[in-house]
């Protein structure tokens, strides 16, 4: 839960930068696709082996 609040917070505030620094470009999209995959794939590997896979 704490990583979808950390991806939501840094997500809006480079949003926020991008439409500040360069509206014409719309960049901020990127990293939010490429952050957005990543946790809903650690979110499929919990589902299917529980919460505690792939802490140590």
């Amino acid at each position: 839960m704490r990583d979808l609040a950390v991806y939501w917070l840094v997500n809006a505030f480079l949003h926020v930068v991008n439409l500040i620094t360069s509206p014409a470009s719309y960049w901020a999209v990127w990293p939010a696709l490429g952050w957005g995959l990543a946790l809903a794939l650690r979110a499929a590997r919990q589902r299917r082996t529980g919460p505690a896979a792939g802490t140590l």
